[in-house]
C-alpha cells in the first residue's frame, strides 16, 4: 500500500432538497433506494427544486482526491422575490483535519438582472450525527440567497476529500460521512427597532407610530425608540402622529444581504441579520431626511484623493478609500456618520482609524464595514472606554493586527465577528484593557501570525476553543504578561509553528490543557514548569 494512499469506509451521500412555498411552508422529498432517477421534481406554489442526477449517490473505496458532484435547479415560478438558504439540514462526519469540503458553482437564468453567487471551499465540520430542527439548517454555506420572479439558479455543488501531496492521511483511515443537504427559506419575519428624532436631533417621545400593511402600533419611548417585532418581508408604510400631524413614509424589507439601499423616496432595505435598526428624523411636514445609519454615500471633488467630512478624513489611494479620525488629540464625542461609499466607491481600509485618539466616546452605530479588509492597529492605543462592535461585518477583512492593542475599553463584544479570511492576529489585543474575551466565535484557520497576541492583556478569562492554528507559524510571546490563570489550548496545533520563544514569559497561567502530551511537553518548556496537562 503505498504511503499516502488509503481505502476508506464506504460513504453513502444523500442529498435531498427541502423546499419554501408560498408561506414558507417546509416540505422534504424522501425517494427511498432511487439511485438511477434522471429527474424529479419537487412543485409548490412559489418555488420548484430539481436535482438531474438522483437523489442517492453511493461511492465506495474513498481516498484522498474522491469528489463528488450534484446539479441542482432553483426556479421561482411565483410572482414575488424569494429567499432561500442552503446548507446541512443531517451531517454525521468522522473526516479530520478539515479535510472534507463543499463548494458550489452557480449561473441564473430566465430573466434580466437575476444573479446567483458561487461559495469558495467550505469546511464540511466534524461531528457526531446532528439532525436540524424543522426549516432551519445546522451549517449554512450560502445564506439568504435572493431569487427574483421567473429566475433559475443552477448550481453544480462539489464536495471534495482534498488530497495532500506533501503529507500521509492514514488519520482518516476508515472515517465515515454522510449528510443531507437543505434549503431552507431565509429569515420570515424580522424585528424592526426605529429611533426616531425631530429634524434638530432631539427625541420623538410618547408618540404613536404605526407600521402598515398588517398594522401595528407601538408608543415611543423618552428616547424616541419603538421596536415591532415579526415584521414580514415586503412593503410598508410608516406612519408617525407628531404634534398632530401624520408623518408618513415607505419602506420594504427586502432581506438577503448586508446593504441597506436608499432608492428615491423609497427605502429597500436588504439585511441579512433578522434584527434591524432604523433612525428616522422627522420635519413638520415630511420624513424628507429619512436615514438609515451604516448606509450613506458621500461625494467629493472629481478626482480628488482628500475628503474630509465631518470627524473623519478619507484618503483615496491604490484604488481605494481608506479612513481615519481627523483630530485625534481631541476628547470630544465622535458622532460623524461613516460614508461607506465617496464618489461611488467603496471604503475598504480602516487602518490606524482610532489609533492614538483621546475620545472616550465613539459612536460606531453608522458603520458599513462590509467591504473593509483591513482593520489592522483601528483601535491602538484608544482611549475610548466602551466600543460597541455589534454593526460590524468583518467577513472581508484580512489584517487584525494590533486592532485593540493597549486600548482602554473593558468590554469588548466580537460575537458578530467573522475571522474567516483574516491572516494575521499578531499583538491584536497587545495591553488591551477588557477582562474578559469570548472568541469561541473565531474562525483562525487563515492565520499565520499571532505573535504576541494577548502580551500583557488584562482578560482573566480567555475562550480559545474554537482556534484551529494548524497554519499559525509565530506563537512569540502570545501570552506573555497575560493575567489569565487558566488556559485551554487543547485544540492548538503547533505543527507548523516556527517560534514560540517567550510564549508564556511572565504569564499568570497556572493551569492549563492541550490536546496531547506532545504540545503539552512543547507548552512546559516554554512556561518553564508543568503547567499543562492532556485533557481528558
Amino acid at each position: 500500500m503505498r504511503d499516502r494512499k488509503f481505502i476508506f469506509a464506504s460513504v453513502l451521500v444523500s442529498v435531498f432538497l427541502l423546499t419554501v412555498g408560498l408561506t414558507y411552508a417546509y416540505f422534504s422529498l424522501t425517494v427511498s433506494g432511487n439511485d438511477v432517477a434522471e429527474t424529479i421534481n419537487v412543485d409548490t406554489t412559489k418555488l420548484e427544486l430539481k436535482y438531474t442526477d438522483g437523489k442517492e449517490v453511493k461511492a465506495t473505496n474513498i481516498e484522498p482526491g474522491w469528489t463528488m458532484t450534484k446539479t441542482i435547479t432553483v426556479e421561482n415560478k411565483g410572482s414575488e422575490e424569494a429567499y432561500y438558504t442552503l446548507g446541512w439540514q443531517k451531517l454525521f462526519n468522522e473526516i479530520q483535519k478539515e479535510e472534507l469540503v463543499i463548494r458550489s458553482e452557480c449561473t441564473s437564468s430566465g430573466v434580466t438582472g437575476g444573479s446567483c453567487d458561487n461559495t469558495d471551499n467550505v469546511v464540511v465540520p466534524q461531528t457526531a450525527e446532528v439532525t436540524a430542527e424543522t426549516n432551519k439548517v445546522l451549517y449554512p454555506y450560502k445564506e439568504a440567497t435572493l431569487i427574483l420572479p421567473g429566475e433559475t439558479h443552477t448550481y453544480t455543488v462539489t464536495i471534495e476529500f482534498i488530497n495532500y501531496t506533501n503529507k500521509p492521511q492514514n488519520y482518516n483511515q476508515g472515517k465515515k460521512f454522510y449528510g443531507v443537504l437543505g434549503i431552507v427559506p431565509a429569515y420570515n419575519t424580522y424585528n424592526l427597532t426605529l429611533n426616531i428624532s425631530n429634524a434638530d436631533g432631539t427625541p420623538v417621545a410618547n408618540s404613536e407610530v404605526t407600521l402598515h400593511s398588517n398594522p401595528m402600533t407601538g408608543t415611543t419611548d423618552e428616547k424616541g425608540t419603538v421596536t415591532f417585532n415579526n415584521v414580514e418581508l415586503g412593503d410598508h408604510s410608516l406612519n408617525v402622529v407628531n404634534n398632530g400631524n401624520t408623518i408618513n413614509t415607505s419602506i420594504k424589507l427586502m432581506g438577503g444581504t448586508n446593504d441597506i439601499i436608499q432608492n428615491d423616496d423609497k427605502y429597500n432595505i436588504k439585511v441579512k441579520k433578522e434584527n434591524i435598526t432604523l433612525n428616522v428624523k422627522l420635519s413638520d411636514s415630511d420624513i424628507n431626511n429619512f436615514y438609515v445609519k451604516g448606509k450613506r454615500k458621500c461625494v467629493a471633488d472629481e478626482g480628488a484623493t482628500t475628503f474630509v467630512d465631518g470627524q473623519y478624513t478619507y484618503t483615496y489611494s491604490n484604488n481605494e478609500w481608506g479612513v481615519k479620525l481627523t483630530d485625534k488629540t481631541s476628547a470630544d464625542p465622535v458622532t460623524t456618520e461613516f460614508c461607506y461609499m465617496v464618489n461611488d466607491k467603496y471604503v475598504t481600509n480602516m487602518f490606524n482609524m482610532f489609533n492614538g485618539s483621546q475620545a472616550t466616546n465613539l459612536d460606531l452605530s453608522s458603520f458599513d464595514t462590509s467591504k473593509v479588509t483591513d482593520m489592522g492597529s483601528m483601535f491602538y492605543e484608544s482611549k475610548a472606554t466602551s466600543i460597541d462592535l455589534s454593526s460590524f461585518d468583518t467577513s472581508k477583512v484580512t489584517d487584525m493586527s494590533s486592532m485593540f492593542y493597549e486600548s482602554k475599553a473593558t468590554s469588548l463584544d466580537l460575537s458578530s465577528f467573522d475571522t474567516s479570511k483574516v491572516t494575521t492576529m499578531s499583538q491584536m489585543f497587545f495591553g488591551s484593557q477588557a477582562t474578559s474575551l469570548d472568541l469561541s466565535s473565531f474562525d483562525t484557520s487563515k492565520v499565520t501570525n499571532m505573535s504576541s497576541m494577548f502580551l500583557g492583556s488584562l482578560a482573566t478569562s480567555l475562550d480559545l476553543s474554537s482556534f484551529n492554528t494548524s497554519n499559525v507559524t509565530d506563537m512569540s510571546r502570545m501570552f506573555s504578561g497575560s493575567q489569565a490563570r487558566s488556559l485551554d489550548l487543547s485544540s492548538f496545533d503547533t505543527s507548523n509553528v516556527t517560534n514560540m520563544a517567550r510564549m508564556f514569559f511572565l504569564s499568570k497561567v497556572i493551569r492549563g490543557y492541550a490536546r496531547n502530551q506532545v504540545e503539552a511537553d512543547k507548552f512546559n518548556n516554554q512556561a518553564g514548569k508543568t503547567i499543562f496537562t492532556v485533557k481528558n
